[in-house]
This record gives C-alpha cells, sequence and structure tokens, in this order.
C-alpha cells in the first residue's frame, strides 16, 4: 500500500491545515515509512513498535469523551497519543505503508490474566502456518506472547478465532468500529 500521487498530494494539503507541532509528527512518521519500506521485515516491525510505543497512551474517554473510539493512523499520529486499539491499527496501517501484505498481519482482540481488562494488539506471521510474534504497545519486546489469549483477530479481509487463521468466521464489515473508522480513511484519502 504505497503512497501515491494522490496521496502525496492530500499529505501536502494535510500538512498546511495541521498546527506545527502535529504537522511535525506527521512528517516524521513519513520519514519512518520511507526509511524502512525496503528493509528486513524485523527492522520494520521493530522501527514501527518503537515508534507508536513512545506514544503516550490515553483512554478514549479522556481524549474523545467516548467510551470506545478507533481512531485513525493520522489521528493518532498528529495527536501523539491513543489508547490500545489506536496504537495497534497505526501500527497495521503504517506496515500496510511500508508494503507488508495484509495476509502476513492481524488485529488482535485479547485477553490476558496480567490485565484487568480486554486489550487489543498486533499481530504479524512470519509464514500462514507460523505462530505470531505480537506488536503490543505495554511490552517493546516484539515475540510470541503465550500470555495472551486472542479472542478474535482481523484484517482487511478476514475475522478469525484465536490464531487459527483458517478458521474464518465473518467479514471485517461485520465490526462497527472498522467500518467506522474505514469511512475516516476514506476522507482522509492517506490509506
Amino acid at each position: 500500500m504505497p503512497f501515491n500521487e494522490r496521496n502525496s498530494h492530500s499529505i501536502a494539503r494535510l500538512l498546511k491545515r495541521l498546527p506545527q507541532e502535529s504537522a511535525l509528527r506527521v512528517r516524521e512518521w513519513l520519514k519512518l515509512v520511507e526509511q524502512n519500506r525496503l528493509r528486513p521485515m524485523v527492522t520494520k516491525l521493530k522501527a514501527v513498535n518503537d515508534y507508536f510505543n513512545a506514544l503516550a497512551y490515553i483512554s478514549d474517554e479522556e481524549m474523545w469523551q467516548v467510551e470506545d473510539y478507533w481512531a485513525t493512523p493520522l489521528e493518532v499520529i498528529s495527536n501523539g497519543k491513543g489508547d490500545c486499539e489506536d496504537l495497534a491499527i497505526a501500527k497495521y496501517f503504517t506496515l500496510r505503508a511500508m508494503g507488508v501484505s495484509s495476509q502476513q498481519l492481524g488485529i488482535s482482540y485479547v485477553k490476558s490474566y496480567r490485565l484487568p481488562t480486554a486489550h487489543m494488539v498486533l499481530d504479524y506471521y512470519d509464514s500462514r502456518e507460523s505462530r505470531p510474534v505480537t506488536l503490543d504497545n505495554l511490552d517493546d519486546t516484539i515475540r510470541e506472547r503465550p500470555d495472551l489469549n486472542a479472542i478474535y483477530s482481523f484484517n482487511e479481509e478476514h475475522v478469525w478465532s484465536s490464531h487459527n487463521r483458517s478458521s474464518n468466521v465473518g467479514s471485517p464489515s461485520e465490526i462497527r468500529h472498522w467500518l467506522l473508522l474505514q469511512e475516516k480513511l476514506s476522507d482522509q484519502l492517506l490509506f
């Protein structure tokens, strides 16, 4: 999902409208994407995880005054903060912008015995048969996470249960917040 000419024009217009600090963060993110697009996968994963894990955590209630809101990558980057699903989604689309196939990625809704509430992370699959490594805003180390129990995972094409990617249990279009996110992304013309 490399940027095209339409994206470049949209980005230029966007940068002019953003406050200076937000525009600087967007430029840094664009640089991250360009510098890592052709690098080895392990480098891409680490760069993306480190970038987004350095952003501040903020709850949806504090940031958006609603219980659950899925921010676009642009909203996360320009604000410099987000919650677990915002960061997982931003990591997903950043890796897609670097050329990583959606088939290798899954946004996962998980539970952990260490956390009192549900959590969202990004999983990366090296191959169709491999167990994923996890990019988590609560853990800077990218690794397999047996402590996380995936309830469901999804990408642009599929929804699956647990880590069994062959168990297609639905379409991402059935996830209301994903649909709202797609509408916002379409309006932003970046992805």
